[in-house]
């Protein structure tokens, strides 16, 4: 009986040492919180007169490069520029 006890005292201070149930709760709830979706990336190149990039299979031109940044915050893209 004394085992059993002991046993169980030093699961409870381990338990209360390495915070499992905090442990416990942080997988619980990373686990059924739904993953954010990929950012969609969009690449802009240089070109002879500003910026051109193809989104969904239109072509987009800007004339500077703080265009084509306003533009892909109202879309909600990534850009990445070729070409700088």
């Amino acid at each position: 009986m004394k085992q059993i006890q002991w046993l169980d005292t030093a699961r409870h201070w381990v338990g209360k040492t390495l915070h499992w149930d905090a442990v416990r709760d942080a997988v619980h709830n990373a686990v059924e919180r739904e993953p954010e979706p990929e950012p969609e990336w969009v690449i802009a190149y240089e070109t002879a007169n500003g910026f051109c990039c193809l989104y969904k299979g239109e072509e987009h031109d800007f004339k500077e490069i703080e265009e084509a940044r306003a533009w892909a915050d109202e879309v909600d893209v990534q850009i990445y520029f070729i070409g700088l």
